[in-house]
């Protein structure tokens, strides 16, 4: 059988060619599907408002525990960030 730690090396491999994107250290999406995620994020953002988690989760059409993932490695990566408040604008 396959064992989880050949799944893991398996998983790293991916993301340094270029297939895979690590949203969390053990969550993997493709690239293709980020790119349509951040597409929906970028036309259903209006740069100059917030948003709450739960507007973006209609936006992205994720359920939260898939969303707040998502929203987190966007803020890591600069595609939003998160105000005082906790809600998040597109980024510049």
């Amino acid at each position: 059988g396959v064992s989880l730690e050949h799944v893991t090396s398996l998983s790293h491999w991916l993301v340094r060619e270029g297939v895979l994107v690590a949203v969390e250290s053990d969550r993997y999406y493709t690239v293709g599907a980020v790119g349509v995620l951040r597409e929906r994020l970028a036309l259903g953002m209006d740069g100059g408002r917030e948003y709450s988690p739960s507007e973006l989760r209609e936006v992205l059409d994720l359920t939260r525990k898939f969303l707040i993932p998502f929203l987190e490695y966007c803020d890591r990566e600069g595609y939003t960030f998160r105000s005082a408040s906790g809600a998040r604008k597109r980024g510049t």
